[in-house]
């Protein structure tokens, strides 16, 4: 798991204006950002895919787009793979986990998310993009979906890491 910057100061206003505000011009910024990730902290790695936390139905109407999709397409773009977020969907209808604690994130159900099958010869190594972290309980349940559909490795990347109080 590669993670860009903490979720504080300038960086969670970006996100919160990104996400929020939807400046959608920010996504150049952020992928940018994830792309000089990849290439300092994982320079030999070679991904055949990306894919990002989809977004539920809601906050789609809601926002007009799903912010990790729209970096998701960018990095893929810059490492000249594939963008095959478009197999990777949300089965709880996407409620919001910044509502909920710690302990409520980490219990709720481990199959929210679920995958079309991907050939492991055209995603073998999968890099999975988030906007930000905190349990780890979503990109460890889109991993899972992943695997369960023929991808053999999952590496998430998030923009921002965060923690959470108890």
């Amino acid at each position: 798991m590669l993670a860009c910057a903490r979720y504080e100061g300038a960086m969670r206003r970006l996100l919160h204006a990104y996400k929020y505000g939807r400046r959608r011009v920010l996504a150049g910024y952020f992928a940018g950002s994830a792309l000089q990730t990849l290439e300092r902290h994982a320079p030999n790695e070679r991904f055949d895919a990306v894919i990002a936390v989809p977004s539920g139905r809601g906050r789609l109407l809601e926002r007009g787009f799903n912010p990790p999709g729209l970096i998701a397409s960018r990095v893929a773009r810059g490492l000249g793979v594939r963008d095959l977020s478009d197999r990777l969907r949300r089965t709880d209808g996407g409620r919001s986990q910044s509502l909920l604690g710690r302990t409520q994130r980490l219990a709720r159900e481990r199959t929210r998310f679920s995958a079309r099958a991907l050939d492991g010869r055209i995603a073998a190594h999968v890099l999975l993009i988030d906007d930000i972290l905190t349990t780890g309980a979503t990109v460890s349940d889109c991993a899972l979906a992943l695997k369960s559909s023929g991808v053999k490795r999952v590496t998430a990347l998030v923009l921002t890491r965060g923690s959470m109080r108890p």
